[in-house]
């Protein structure tokens, strides 16, 4: 996460004194909350939905969008790691077929 928006959301929180009756504070954090998911930011909007239950322990949609983001963040590194086992091998294949190619044109010459 920006190492600002941390910042402002200790500072907001700390200026409070955990004060879940402010609603300024926890509109400000779940309106960051959204911004993030819009952007698809999921893992700070998971870092900031921790900072809203700190205020909100009930909120039961914070909890809810947790547990989601919990579960896309984790596809999401799934999903890069195969992409990069997949990049390794098409590379290797890229290789392979370069050596072939270069012992047939090889070959050829001698001819």
């Amino acid at each position: 996460m920006p190492e600002d928006l941390t910042t402002r959301i200790h500072d907001t929180i700390d200026k409070t004194t955990l004060k879940a009756s402010d609603p300024d504070v926890s509109f400000q954090l779940i309106q960051e909350f959204l911004i993030r998911i819009a952007s698809k930011n999921y893992k700070d909007a998971l870092t900031l939905s921790n900072e809203i239950l700190i205020l909100e322990p009930d909120n039961q949609l914070i909890q809810e969008y947790q547990s989601v983001l919990k579960e896309r963040l984790i596809q999401l590194e799934q999903e890069s790691s195969g992409e990069e086992e997949s990049s390794d091998e098409e590379s290797s294949e890229d290789d392979d077929s370069k050596i072939s190619s270069s012992a047939s044109s090889s070959d050829n010459e001698s001819s």
